[in-house]
């Protein structure tokens, strides 16, 4: 009986461990760094393409968040500096984290 017991009570420990690990990965939000400028800096677009409207300019270095993907680009929210915005940069400009 002691036996059950305890192998009950690890069983339960294991499975609540699991589900606490599966949520918070889950959770756990991406994020990448931009290392992709060339020339200075790079324009946040307001839409997963160059013909959208620039957001702000992006200087390499920035940790940017990543919110969604479309094709090859992502819809990132500036983490540092805090500046908090909120737009669309092309995939190959930035290194994931």
């Amino acid at each position: 009986m002691k036996r059950f017991f305890l192998l009950v009570v690890f069983l339960l420990f294991f499975i609540s461990q699991f589900a606490y690990g599966a949520s918070v990965g889950a959770n756990r939000a991406k994020f990448c760094t931009l290392t992709g400028c060339r020339i200075g800096c790079i324009n946040l677009r307001s839409g997963p393409g160059t013909r959208y409207q620039k957001v702000t300019d992006l200087y390499q270095g920035y940790l940017l968040a990543i919110l969604a993907k479309k094709g090859n680009w992502y819809q990132v929210k500036v983490v540092d500096p805090p500046e908090g915005k909120t737009g669309w940069v092309k995939s190959n400009l930035v290194t994931l984290k």
